[in-house]
């Protein structure tokens, strides 16, 4: 049996199947505007993945607040069509007729990564997982919590202005792709975000400059995160993490912004922890292992974790 494994963001669907313990047949799509080329996207898909495979269930990883115990969506998301009605999970239901399990898309990661990642062993990290939009996933004695929101309201008004930032187009590489390809005179979706890391790297000024902001962004809340939870590492995901220079450049963007403001990090500290002795500790960054695949094992991970069914990844 296989489970068709699918991760929703903003500007595009990834997909998979899930055999034999791996992840194969990768592929994605661009995000439609509306929800019926969606579905009948999805059924194509399905369809030629029959040919092959035995589908038992999907495997969800989405954008947006994710009632786990239901599969339902709340509020809003960067995919307007998830939230209108019927609900997406009985859209989704009809049209594939497999029993599903959803969870949210930086829980994904954050599942991946504590299971067979980055993450294995540790007690306390965050995730940040930057696509089209960034998501963190916070882990509590070795545990997803899903009950973030408590934390984020008793936080300062500084750190909830700080991670709504982190949320911004300031910290995803799809906006700054957007950002460069109208500066460069063409249409927004001409230059794409890994176009803008290589044009940096051949001395394109203005790539240079939207990438060195882009690392600050990301820094500045690393800086924050690191401020208000003290997590022993911050793992960093999402489709720019494939970027060999990433965690580097983030790095770099750090030593900037503490350049610019020496006090920085007393301040924070002063702010979110003062009875804290350590005032100038510094929040270790390390790549996620999964990179771009992170959401499609993890759901798959929860899939299995709902229904009973977990097996051992091959991570080879």
């Amino acid at each position: 049996m296989a489970i068709f494994t699918i991760d929703i963001g903003g500007s595009a669907i990834k997909y998979g199947v899930w055999a034999d313990g791996e992840l194969k047949e990768k592929d994605q799509f661009p995000t439609p505007l509306t929800r019926k080329p969606f579905l009948e996207q999805l059924a194509a898909i399905k369809t030629n993945f029959e040919k092959t495979y035995e589908l038992e269930g999907l495997a969800i990883s989405t954008t947006g607040d994710v009632d786990t115990e239901t599969n339902t969506l709340n509020g809003t998301s960067t995919v307007p069509f998830l939230h209108t009605s019927p609900p997406i999970k009985e859209a989704l239901k009809d049209t594939l007729n497999l029993k599903l399990a959803m969870e949210n898309d930086a829980n994904c990661a954050g599942l991946a990564e504590m299971t067979y990642g980055v993450g294995q062993g540790a007690k306390n990290p965050i995730f940040m997982i930057i696509g089209t939009g960034v998501g963190l996933a916070i882990i509590e004695d070795g545990k997803l919590t899903h009950n973030q929101g408590f934390k984020l309201d008793e936080m300062d008004k500084t750190i909830a202005e700080a991670v709504a930032r982190f949320r911004s187009i300031g910290a995803s590489a799809v906006f700054m792709g957007r950002r460069v390809s109208l500066k460069k005179f063409k249409m927004p979706s001409e230059i794409e975000g890994k176009d803008v890391f290589e044009m940096a790297k051949n001395g394109d000024e203005v790539a240079q400059k939207e990438v060195d902001l882009l690392y600050e962004n990301i820094a500045q809340i690393a800086l924050h995160l690191q401020s208000a939870f003290h997590p022993e590492f911050i793992g960093v995901g999402g489709g720019a993490s494939n970027n060999p220079d990433y965690i580097q450049g983030i790095n770099d963007g750090m030593k900037r912004v503490l350049e610019k403001d020496h006090q920085i990090m007393s301040w924070l500290q002063d702010l979110f922890s003062p009875n804290e002795t350590n005032k100038d500790e510094l929040p270790i960054i390390k790549s996620c292992r999964f990179k771009n695949d992170a959401n499609l094992i993890g759901a798959v991970i929860h899939y299995q974790k709902k229904y009973g069914e977990q097996e051992k990844i091959d991570t080879k």
